[in-house]
């Protein structure tokens, strides 16, 4: 068998060739909100495209939902009716998004100064908002020299929440507790409290959308909070107690221990004397 390849052959694998790298494999990642709109746009080409077919595949294989021919859109799907335009040769736009609109969009470009046609792949997700949250907080010790306390970030059950993220104060160096979880454990000494209007930050998050609310330090330790309790005067009442406690327990042990003595000095001396 010949090893060379004939003229047309070669001719025919440049130009399959060409075509399947004009194509490509890459898909851009869209994510979106409910009711929002998506712009799919083409890069500046050489010449405007002659028209534009969208494709979209939800489920199993592809489906024309659309062909843009100058700016004027024909033939658009039932699912997409009255919601998606063509802008210009180059831009198509679909409002009023649902999850149903979720897929794997193909845009195929007809330039006429070109043999092969230009194809945009994008991967559309829509998501629901991020829901209202709030902080609940349970406080394990509340004192004027300790505050240990745990914070959760709570959200309506099935929310479209991807991650979570804690933060102490609202500027950016500020202390990054987790990067990823609902709930935080902290415990404070009087010393290193800080800021009494301090505030912990939950912010919850899903690739198109996030939420914040916070708490102040000051309504979770409210005896640290509460300037008429000082802990260092706590600190010295209880090492006072502590040693008036230690004293009378000596005493005590002493004083059971002499009578305890003289009743055996008592009853040896009875013995003796019988």
């Amino acid at each position: 068998m010949d090893p060379r390849i004939d003229a047309p052959l070669l001719c025919l694998i440049l130009v399959l060739s060409d075509n399947l790298i004009s194509q490509g494999n890459f898909i851009q990642p869209i994510n979106k909100l409910i009711n929002d709109s998506v712009t799919f746009t083409m890069e500046p080409a050489e010449c405007a495209p002659e028209d534009t077919t969208i494709r979209w595949k939800s489920e199993e294989k592809y489906q024309e939902i659309g062909l843009c021919r100058n700016s004027h859109l024909d033939g658009a799907s039932t699912q997409f009716h009255k919601r998606i335009e063509c802008n210009s040769d180059t831009q198509v736009t679909i409002r009023n998004l649902t999850k149903a609109d979720n897929g794997l969009y193909s845009l195929s470009y007809t330039l006429p100064c070109k043999v092969r046609k230009e194809v945009k792949n994008y991967n559309l997700i829509v998501y629901e908002p991020v829901p209202a949250l709030h902080i609940e907080k349970e406080v394990d010790r509340n004192s004027a020299c300790w505050c240990n306390f745990t914070l959760h970030c709570s959200v309506p059950v099935n929310s479209s929440v991807d991650w979570y993220h804690w933060q102490k104060g609202r500027n950016e160096t500020g202390y990054q507790h987790y990067m990823n979880g609902p709930s935080i454990q902290v415990s404070l000494e009087s010393q290193s409290l800080g800021p009494l209007d301090e505030e912990y930050v939950c912010t919850v998050y899903n690739p198109a959308n996030q939420k914040s609310t916070s708490i102040h330090r000051k309504d979770i330790c409210t005896l640290m909070a509460d300037s008429s309790i000082h802990c260092s005067n706590l600190q010295r009442t209880s090492k006072l107690l502590i040693f008036i406690i230690c004293s009378t327990v000596a005493y005590v042990i002493l004083a059971i221990t002499i009578i305890f003595r003289a009743i055996l000095l008592k009853n040896g001396n009875f013995l003796t004397t019988k």
